[in-house]
């Protein structure tokens, strides 16, 4: 469990001991864990358990400007010092702005997140979805951090996705595609 890995839901949670992991009920499948107690459980380590998770490039270059939305389904448990943090760039990584951050000092399942519009919400076990202030151009990347995690807490994140509004004309072919007028012949009989 040293930094994030990929694992299937179920035996993460039996190779963790379940301890409140069960309880991440949106997900299924292969989930992305960062999880500092299991990590700490195996391996007794001294130091402090830091870790990023950093998305692939996604091309702005068709998305309408602030039109792209971040979301995916979440269970986070942070402990007294572990903090959670979301972070975007919109030049390929050259630069990164913070997103979204866990609150300090709880050890509760579903600890408060701020977004950086303002706007605040919990985050675990449910569906979080961010609006973005994406420029027409860039690839758009994502980092979920995991820092200054010791012998408690864990994160999981599952079905991420980025939509927006797409630009130009969707489907080449289509002069207009606010025209839908299909038709087709008939099968031979």
């Amino acid at each position: 469990w040293r930094g994030w890995s990929f694992a299937g839901k179920e035996s993460w949670i039996a190779a963790a001991g379940d301890g409140g992991r069960s309880q991440f009920t949106l997900a299924s499948g292969n989930v992305a864990v960062a999880d500092p107690d299991a990590w700490d459980n195996e391996a007794n380590p001294t130091a402090t358990y830091n870790t990023v998770l950093r998305t692939a490039a996604v091309d702005l270059s068709k998305i309408a400007p602030g039109s792209a939305v971040l979301e995916f389904d979440s269970a986070y448990a942070g402990g007294s010092v572990m903090t959670g943090e979301i972070w975007v760039s919109y030049n390929d990584g050259a630069t990164w702005s913070m997103l979204a951050f866990t609150q300090l000092g709880t050890v509760a399942l579903n600890q408060e997140v701020v977004l950086n519009s303002g706007s605040s919400g919990t985050i675990g076990g449910f569906t979080v979805q961010s609006a973005l202030n994406n420029p027409a151009s860039g690839n758009m990347r994502f980092e979920f951090r995991v820092q200054n995690a010791g012998n408690s807490g864990a994160w999981a994140i599952d079905n991420v996705r980025v939509a927006g509004q797409v630009t130009g004309r969707p489907w080449e072919g289509f002069a207009d595609p606010t025209q839908w007028n299909f038709s087709s012949s008939e099968l031979p009989t």
